[in-house]
């Protein structure tokens, strides 16, 4: 059980960590908006990345328990914060996993920190048993299977969303069109 949710966290920081790497801009403008100021946000961007990076390659590998389990409880715990913060101020995304993440409803990204917490206070709660890359693999399965499910939720709510405008518009133009 510890590897597969070993797999489970190390694949949500590692995902993370290249999103931001492959968005890097969206990211730091997050920053920006949390009051970051310029010069500090590239440093700042980056200090997240490598943190990210190698909290998930140290709990993939075994590697410095417990520390690299306090790490991912205490990063994890700010993340809740942040998309807390993001969900009463109704303010834009994050882009915490790259571009796929920008526009993201805030209630569904403040599940997935939730989802991240949670993973890892529990991992904390177990002992370490070393690497186990089988269930490691799964976790790190399952891992990507709920962020796909969480991007795609958000997508068919667009898809919805825009669905209805469009009838709303040819509603809209039928009836101009009855009144001519």
């Amino acid at each position: 059980m510890a590897a597969l949710l070993a797999g489970f966290v190390a694949a949500l920081f590692l995902l993370a960590a290249i999103g931001k790497s492959t968005g890097f801009g969206g990211f730091a403008d997050y920053l920006g908006q949390l009051g970051l100021p310029a010069p500090l946000r590239v440093t700042a961007s980056v200090a997240v990345i490598v943190v990210e990076s190698l909290t998930a390659i140290a709990i993939a590998g075994g590697l410095l328990d417990p520390v690299a389990r306090w790490i991912a409880v205490v990063m994890s715990a700010g993340f809740v914060a942040l998309q807390v913060r993001n969900v009463v101020s109704k303010s834009a995304g994050c882009s915490c996993y790259g571009a796929v993440d920008r526009d993201l409803n805030p209630w569904l990204a403040l599940t997935r920190a939730a989802l991240l917490l949670a993973g890892s206070i529990w991992l904390l709660a177990l002992p370490s048993q070393g690497p186990a890359w089988v269930s490691e693999v799964l976790g790190a399965a399952i891992a990507a299977t709920v962020l796909a499910v969480i991007a795609l939720l958000d997508q068919t709510k667009r898809v919805v969303r825009f669905d209805r405008e469009s009838q709303a518009r040819q509603g809209a133009v039928l009836q101009e069109g009855h009144s001519s």
